[in-house]
This record gives structure tokens, sequence and C-alpha cells, in this order.
């Protein structure tokens, strides 16, 4: 059953202060105890919604001689309008440590790895493997652009379905959709606010 995220509601100022509405200096900018003065609201009363959202599952998982590479885009999912993976791609790469690939990329500027295909929470990769054992090594790309600094490494061993997800920005590999969303937004958050 898939998991629902309210529109979650974040305050700042979450701390042990004051909620007073007469915050402030009277008479000061964007003090709402004194009415018609005219500045900013008070930080204490802003609210940021974020759309209802599920916790995503597989777009599509690993079959015999295959590893599935997801790319959460966390700027994709809370777009109003679709976004655009034309230009994703990864590299691939073998060496004498890990080399699962059927076909790696041979050069830098070869962007031709695009995604297998995509849904509202991303882009992700189908890619042919030679065996189903070892690791395979994985820079995520926007045209020739790191969109993860560091080079990746997928090991079998520590992922056996090997089915990942990463999120641009973020080094970690993760065991599936709903763990790198989770990271992305926050578990404690995730797990508060959205059912967990």
């Amino acid at each position: 059953m898939p998991l629902f995220l309210g529109s979650l509601v974040l305050l700042s100022g979450c701390d042990n202060s004051s909620s007073s509405s007469t915050s402030g200096s009277p008479g000061s900018p964007g003090n709402p105890g004194n009415p018609g003065t005219p500045g900013t609201p008070d930080p204490q009363d802003v609210v940021v919604r974020l759309p209802d959202v599920a916790v995503p599952g597989e777009a599509v998982q690993a079959s015999a001689r295959q590893a599935v590479i997801h790319l959460v885009d966390i700027a994709g999912i809370t777009s109003s309008t679709p976004a655009d993976y034309a230009t994703k791609n990864l590299y691939l790469w073998n060496n004498e440590t890990c080399d699962a690939l059927s076909a790696p990329v041979a050069d830098w500027n070869d962007v031709s790895t695009t995604p297998t295909g995509s849904d509202k929470y991303g882009p992700y990769w189908v890619i042919p493997l030679t065996k189903e054992s070892g690791c395979i090594n994985v820079i995520v790309r926007d045209g020739t652009n790191k969109l993860i600094d560091s080079d990746l490494r997928v090991s079998f061993s520590d992922f056996t379905d090997r089915t990942v997800s990463v999120i641009a920005g973020n080094s970690a590999v993760y065991d599936s959709r709903a763990d790198a969303f989770r990271a992305a937004f926050g578990v404690a958050l995730a797990d508060a606010h959205w059912g967990r």
C-alpha cells in the first residue's frame, strides 16, 4: 500500500520560543502586532507547503544480467511541470576491481547512455551486465557535468537485487527509491509527517 505525504507544513522557529504575534519592536517592519505597518511578515509566521506526493516504489527492477540505477529528482518531484531528462546520462567503466559491465563507456564525451525511462520521481537506467557478481563504476551526469561529485561504486554483494537509487549532489547509494526519497526530504520528517 503506497504511503501518501500530506501537505507538509514547516514552520521556522520551531523551538521553545514564544509564538506571540507581537514579536519585534512596535512599529518595526514585519510586526504583525502593529496593523498597517508595511514590511515583511515575521519569520515565525512563514509556512511552506509541499505538494502531496506518494513515497515511490521502484520504477523497474533488475532482471537477469542487469543492474538498474534510479536518479531520484527532488526538483522534478516538487515541480508542476514535467522534467526533461534528455541530457542526463551515465559514464560507466570497468577496471581491475569492478568489471561486471557488458558495455562500458569508452570516452568521457560519450553522452549516449541516456535514461531507459522516467516517471515523476526521475529517470532510470537499465544496464546490461556480463555477470551478476562483483560491482560496477558509475558517474551520473548532465551532459559531461557530474551530478554527484564522487565516482560511485555499486557492489552487488551490498545490493543483491542490483537495483539502486541515487540523488544528485549526494554520494550515497540507496537500496530503493523510497530510501533515497526519505534521505532527500529527511528521515525524521518522512517518518513523522508522512505516515511511516
